[in-house]
């Protein structure tokens, strides 16, 4: 992978741990760091080279903060839309994925050798496999 290819990833990567860590210091820290955001938010956009970004907090089954800050489009100076704007985020979104799966899994909440229809029983899958799908499968 070319060095300014897996520079990019790596910004934009610091970026959403900064932003998930942020929303995870939401919770206790509410008034005080969401308003915040529209300081912080560019201060770290700048500080990790990252021209656009849709944040989203949800609650329970309320969104708190739905905003864009930057640019989608940096060529003709198009806005972050956030319910609009596609970021085109590749395999990276399989890391967070990932992580998410084994932490559950960890906790004993998730069985990664089961099979995956125990968890996704609408899910068709033909019957041509001789062993059951698993979430391991699927991770690896």
């Amino acid at each position: 992978m070319p060095a300014r290819v897996s520079t990019w990833i790596a910004r934009r990567c610091a970026l959403w741990v900064a932003c998930a860590l942020l929303c995870t210091a939401a919770i206790p820290l509410r008034a005080q760091v969401l308003g915040n955001l529209d300081t912080l938010v560019p201060t770290l956009m700048r500080r990790y080279d990252v021209p656009g970004v849709a944040l989203t907090v949800v609650r329970g089954d309320s969104v708190e903060v739905l905003r864009g800050f930057g640019l989608a489009r940096v060529s003709d100076t198009v806005p972050v839309d956030p319910e609009r704007t596609v970021f085109r985020i590749a395999s990276v979104a399989k890391l967070f994925v990932t992580t998410a799966a084994l932490t559950v899994a960890e906790q004993g909440d998730l069985d990664l050798d089961a099979n995956i229809q125990r968890y996704a029983a609408n899910l068709p899958l033909e019957s041509r496999f001789t062993e059951p799908i698993t979430l391991h499968h699927l991770l690896t």
